[in-house]
């Protein structure tokens, strides 16, 4: 486990490097380890300063906000698939991020300041995960793994249907393709004053998530057995998804919509570390932000104009989604 999570630490550090140099204007790594050094320490200044601009201003926000988007939604994913035993479930399944989708598009939609958006993207993710449980429960016996994915399926739809509705009422000059390119997901517009304003928000939940995971692990042994160690299922749950929504949900108001990261990354991490949450978070949220990087990277690079970030987890995703539901085939639980 220590051993795993140095490697990647040291991998992510590097990677980090790399993603700020990388670019139209290219900056040597070398320099950017120099710049980055003389916030801490004095040195020798023999760089233009327009590349100190480009870093600090344009750069180091755009890779931080990747890592904490992509360690958010990877987190959030392995606690979900943890809480109700199915590897087919992230927060994209559940509709969470259709409903927060559908919560931000309203709130450009009617030019609603920062706060706002937030607060609506939180309440449509709320709604849509909770409409998704509620779907799922068979006769009131708990939530059903295929039930579950297929209810989440639904309520996505039906909360694409409504975003769809508001597309069509936008004006198409103005309003339309703001909606449009945001529900793609892109950090392009990133900005030191964003991420300081929803870094604690993302935080937040995140650690909670961390500090519950040893409980999140009795909820896997099912429902009866969770019960007869004395546990108040029901609440656990609740715990859970509220910090799944709130998690998700601040990186959508940060970034967009992006599908598909936390089901690729959380099943490749327990892959390595097993099923124990304690293990599995820590890990899921490292390697959610090397891979949610490299992706950013990609984006800013494979073409003359930059791709959103969607189409590219959605390319890499679909694969992986086919492979986990023909593995899980026979459970039918």
């Amino acid at each position: 486990m220590k051993k795993t999570v140095l490697i990647l630490s040291l991998a992510l550090a590097a990677l980090c490097v790399i993603s700020i140099s990388i670019g139209r204007y290219q900056i040597p790594p070398a320099t950017v380890i120099k710049i980055i050094a003389a916030k801490f320490a004095a040195c020798e200044r023999d760089w233009p300063e327009r590349m100190e601009t480009v870093i600090w201003s344009i750069r180091f926000p755009r890779v931080i906000a990747a890592m904490a988007v992509g360690a958010g939604l990877s987190m959030s994913a392995a606690v979900l698939q943890s809480m109700f035993q199915n590897p087919l479930v992230s927060p994209f399944i559940l509709g969470v991020s259709s409903g927060a989708g559908f919560g931000a598009a309203v709130a450009i939609l009617l030019e609603m300041n920062r706060l706002a958006l937030y607060l609506m993207v939180f309440a449509g993710g709320a709604v849509a995960v909770t409409l998704s449980c509620l779907l799922g429960k068979e006769n009131g016996r708990g939530n059903s793994k295929i039930t579950l994915v297929l209810s989440g399926v639904i309520v996505g739809g039906f909360f694409s249907s409504l975003i769809s509705a508001l597309k069509y009422m936008a004006d198409p000059y103005t309003k339309l393709p703001e909606i449009v390119f945001w529900l793609m997901g892109s950090l392009a517009y990133v900005t030191g004053e964003n991420l300081l304003w929803i870094s604690p928000i993302i935080i937040f939940p995140m650690a909670a998530l961390y500090f519950y995971s040893w409980k999140f692990n009795i909820l896997a042994l099912g429902e009866y057995e969770a019960k007869s160690l004395g546990e108040d299922t029901e609440r656990l749950k609740m715990i859970g998804i509220v910090f799944t929504t709130m998690l998700v949900s601040a990186t959508v108001a940060l970034s967009g919509v992006i599908g598909w990261v936390g089901l690729v990354v959380a099943n490749s991490a327990r892959m390595v570390t097993g099923p124990n949450l304690v293990r599995l978070v820590p890990v899921s949220a490292l390697a959610g932000a090397i891979y949610l990087l490299l992706i950013d990277d990609m984006a800013r690079s494979l073409a003359s104009v930059e791709i959103p970030l969607g189409i590219l987890t959605s390319l890499a995703g679909a694969p992986v989604f086919i492979y986990i539901l023909k593995k899980s085939g026979g459970d039918k639980q």
